[in-house]
């Protein structure tokens, strides 16, 4: 994952999201950019092409992504305070299938896709 940590701190240095990188050990960066790879190669259905601009920036995407939905904790819905008190949670809801990959990730790799459904079409 080195050859993609170098590539996303560069990335993310010109990005809208710079600060959530940022605030991540080089420990998070490495797990999410691994649980990124992962799961593209999972959309994929095969690996990741070389790291080039296009799979490499989709990785990115995905690794904060994962950050990002990695940090919604629980959120207290409801306190009472009456004699032992109580409080209620409201969990996120477990993403489906197709959101198990980030918007930006699945456009940037889209051509990669319908490239790909062009070669098993052929025969």
């Amino acid at each position: 994952m080195t050859d993609y940590l170098e590539g996303a701190d560069g990335y993310f240095a010109m990005h809208l999201e710079q600060g959530v990188w940022a605030s991540l050990t080089a420990a998070q960066k490495n797990a999410a950019l691994t649980g990124a790879v992962n799961d593209l190669t999972d959309y994929l259905g095969e690996a990741l092409p070389d790291l080039n601009e296009s799979p490499a920036r989709a990785v990115y995407e995905q690794a904060l992504f994962l950050v990002k939905r990695g940090r919604n904790k629980p959120a207290v819905v409801a306190e009472s305070v009456e004699g032992v008190g109580s409080r209620s949670y409201q969990l996120p809801a477990e993403p489906d299938e197709r959101e198990a990959v980030c918007v930006r990730a699945r456009r940037i790799l889209a051509p990669l896709l319908f490239r790909n459904m062009r070669k098993i079409s052929r025969g």
